[in-house]
């Protein structure tokens, strides 16, 4: 299990768990004299497929006990598992909603468990979160002091009382998140609700680490590890604070106010949040309800941001400036910007956070038939209002950017022409720009 996956663990017992079956040592049941049908074909097949072993066992040892012989068939054994309850469209439980199911795989493994009836909302497929480059490589935190995984926490709900609702890899140094990864899931949004910018305590040195959910600054505290209000403040003539998850794409108040943590959020060049960027958002949009609500998919996204060349030492050098007070923040900004604007937007150094120079977001759809999948991403400079980015496939997302939002998947390239209603193909085509 990759210390990944350890930085999150979810505790639902009906999740599937595929990893944790291998390299598990079975143990036989005497429940019958002369029978183990723990040790049988159709038994092991079911803990491969990551049925859940004890509802497996169950099922196996009543069916021996009243027929007398074991199931030959795996669909059978399926349909007993699973009442006609559970095969319909339910909602997905919230709490399944973190790093597995954020990034569900479209592996065989998955496809071959949907296809014999198991539930979509019990799969919880083989992790496999993106790979970036001296970030996260199979699964595995490259600088675990530098990089943290933080589950988004705020506030709960009937179907979420974790009050878990999204997941992020943020960057310590640079004071940016790498990615935030999010199921969408299907639902209409209602208005934009916000109770102010947070902080996650858990990032300072020091703190207690099992202070998991995020909060407003505290009065005068100044914060080492993560952005402050004040740094944005310092560069507000240029810059916003840019989501990764946006605020559209959730549902109910807690979920919404989740977004506005820092650690959620990049300076993002006020011209190209409001019109490229957001077009982009609305275009995913439109696309990833159309697959949930007309082809009865799975729909995931994965939002990143890359850093600039600017050089992120400086927090070493300012890290333990106090960030509340705005006007000390400032610096020359003539000898503090790097000459390329390639790699270095017009970038405020007066601020301690990193501005990055490019931000790229991913979607994958799928289901038991089929996977769809696209990418954009944009320099984070200025644009006019009629910009529009291009529509990528994940290939060139990976070959391009060197970002590999969704290992181990080849889905097909979203096609406008699979968009059967003609109001949301429009509405998409006003969004996004195709080559």
């Amino acid at each position: 299990m990759s210390k990944f996956r350890k930085r999150c663990q979810f505790f639902s017992t009906v999740v599937l768990r595929l990893n944790d079956i291998v390299g598990k040592q079975l143990r036989c049941s005497n429940i019958l004299p002369g029978t183990c049908p723990e040790n049988s074909l159709i038994f092991r097949e079911a803990l491969m497929l990551g049925l859940p072993h004890h509802l497996v066992l169950s099922n196996v040892q009543h069916r021996i006990k009243i027929q007398g012989n074991n199931y030959v068939d795996m669909k059978e054994l399926v349909s007993d598992l699973f009442t006609p309850k559970d095969m319909k469209n339910q909602e997905v439980p919230m709490e399944t909603n973190q790093l597995e199911d954020v990034l569900m795989m479209n592996t065989p493994v998955v496809k071959k468990a949907l296809r014999l009836g198991v539930p979509p909302h019990l799969i919880k497929p083989k992790e496999t979160p993106p790979n970036i480059p001296g970030v996260l490589v199979n699964g595995n935190i490259q600088n675990q002091n530098r990089y943290k995984v933080i589950c988004q926490t705020y506030g709960s709900t009937k179907n979420n009382p974790s009050g878990r609702w999204y997941l992020t890899v943020y960057d310590t140094v640079n004071r940016i998140p790498v990615f935030s990864a999010y199921k969408f899931s299907g639902k209409k949004a209602g208005g934009r609700a916000s109770d102010g910018w947070k902080i996650e305590p858990q990032l300072e040195d020091g703190a207690d680490q099992n202070d998991k959910y995020m909060k407003p600054e505290e009065q005068g505290k100044s914060y080492n590890r993560q952005a402050m209000n004040a740094d944005y403040e310092s560069i507000k003539a240029e810059y916003n604070r840019g989501h990764l998850l946006p605020v559209s794409y959730t549902v109910n108040d807690p979920e919404k106010i989740s977004t506005f943590t820092l650690t959620n959020a990049v300076p993002q060049v006020i011209s190209f949040n409001g019109n490229s960027w957001g077009h982009m958002e609305q275009c995913m949009y439109y696309i990833m309800f159309y697959y949930i609500n007309e082809r009865q998919m799975n729909c995931f996204v994965v939002v990143g941001a890359k850093p600039s060349a600017q050089a992120s030492s400086r927090a070493s050098s300012v890290g333990s400036r106090r960030a509340s007070s705005v006007g000390s923040s400032r610096a020359s900004a003539g000898g503090s910007r790097r000459a390329s604007s390639v790699d270095s937007p017009r970038a405020s150094v007066q601020s301690r956070v990193n501005i990055p120079s490019v931000m790229w977001s991913a979607f994958y759809c799928n289901n038991a038939q089929s996977s769809i999948a696209a990418a954009h991403w944009g320099k984070n400079e200025k644009v006019n209002s009629k910009t529009l980015l291009v529509m990528q496939t994940l290939e060139n997302l990976r070959n391009i950017q060197g970002i590999d939002a969704f290992p181990g998947t080849t889905p097909t390239a979203f096609d406008i022409n699979d968009i059967n209603n003609k109001k949301v193909k429009q509405n998409v085509n006003n969004k996004c720009r195709f080559q």
